[in-house]
């Protein structure tokens, strides 16, 4: 049986996390062995990817990098992995397709493919900037890049390596089921009243997400009479600047960031409508997830999005960063019962012919082994 190594730097549950437990969960069932390690956590963190493995019962090697490039672990976990008879290393972090990428292949003895979950904020000096921009260096050295989006093909940090194997399977998730969507946020109790609409948005406190953009939107339509009201689930660096935008204009009774949630998607049936205001993604689970909910879509035309939304079909797409076509889309979606009926049921019925994590499994196994055996023709 195939035994694969998933390597991944991570410090909480977020969707490049779900979308790797999923992909673990259908290995297993397929009889595959996936055996994980999370080499970015220094010590035991709640709602991190090594605790929720370990209640799965997934087989995990617990070897911790430190900060920058840690040379004397990644021995270690090199060694590791042959130690295990590893099949195939698979990457889904820029620090280990950066350390292990460089190792050229004769010495390196196993074969690595590297998943690209997305690429970062492009200001020059941006630390993850040059993060992904060293891991682009590194691709053409591998056996095989996994894009999860189309539209990475096209992206600037890509196009001098043409030459690498290079190929696009989606992000899949798991069939859900009501169990997981029941328990929720108390919104009836805590956030709504009688006739309040509930907006919601899931995700990472970054600049790229667009959150101050979602801010002005639900500023206007307030002042245009709306009983609105905006849960924002997420945490990160953005957080207290948000803060001082929503006492800026008063808004401290219809915005509510109330920080990161271990499994949000359970909270997506509370909300009448989910945001994603986005400058830049890739193909973001939580829009899976909330196609998946029934929950109508607004979300920006950027990554993956426009494809996964079949281009307005399961859900309203609008451009980034504009707050009056971002009101303009949340007044539609909320007035027009027909078009949000027929966007919520393209959604779920979209998920389940092409973003199921069986077809996402399946796509790997096959890629799996045509590097295997690329790698024994060598």
């Amino acid at each position: 049986m195939m035994k694969i190594l998933h390597i991944i730097d991570s410090s909480n549950l977020y969707g490049a996390e779900i979308m790797l437990l999923n992909l673990i969960e259908e290995q297993r069932r397929s009889g595959l062995i996936p055996v994980l390690c999370n080499i970015g956590v220094s010590k035991k963190a709640e709602n991190s990817i090594d605790e929720e493995a370990i209640k799965r019962g997934i087989k995990i090697i617990n070897i911790k990098f430190k900060r920058g490039f840690d040379i004397i672990n990644a021995l270690k976990l090199w060694k590791e992995a042959i130690f295990i008879k590893t099949d195939i290393i698979h990457s889904h972090s820029y620090k280990s397709d950066i350390i292990y990428g460089v190792i050229p292949k004769y010495f390196r003895k196993l074969p690595m493919i590297a998943t690209l979950h997305g690429l970062t904020d492009t200001r020059r000096y941006y630390k993850l900037n040059i993060y992904d921009s060293l891991a682009c260096m590194t691709y053409r050295y591998i056996d095989a890049l996994v894009l999860v989006d189309k539209s990475m093909l096209h992206n600037k940090k890509l196009l001098n390596i043409r030459h690498c194997n290079i190929h696009v399977i989606e992000n899949g998730i798991e069939e859900m089921n009501s169990n997981i969507l029941n328990g929720g946020l108390d919104i009836n109790n805590a956030y709504r009243n009688t006739s309040d609409i509930i907006i919601g948005a899931i995700g990472r406190l970054n600049y790229e997400k667009g959150y101050h953009v979602l801010i002005e939107a639900i500023n206007v339509l307030v002042k245009n009479g709306k009983n609105i009201k905006l849960i924002i689930i997420g945490d990160g660096p953005e957080r207290e600047r948000l803060k001082r935008i929503i006492i800026k204009y008063r808004l401290i009774d219809n915005i509510f960031l109330v920080g990161y949630k271990i499994y949000a998607k359970k909270h997506l049936r509370e909300f009448d409508a989910f945001v994603m205001p986005s400058f830049r993604e890739g193909l973001p689970i939580t829009i899976l997830e909330a196609m998946q909910a029934g929950v109508p879509i607004i979300a920006t035309d950027v990554g993956g999005i426009p494809e996964m939304l079949q281009y307005g079909k399961a859900g309203i797409i609008i451009k980034p960063n504009n707050i009056q076509l971002l009101v303009d889309a949340i007044n539609n979606v909320l007035d027009n019962n027909k078009m949000r009926e027929n966007i919520v049921n393209n959604a779920r019925n979209i998920v389940k012919e092409i973003y199921s994590s069986d077809v996402m499994a399946r796509k790997y196994t096959c890629l799996y082994n045509n590097v295997l055996a690329n790698h024994i023709l060598q």
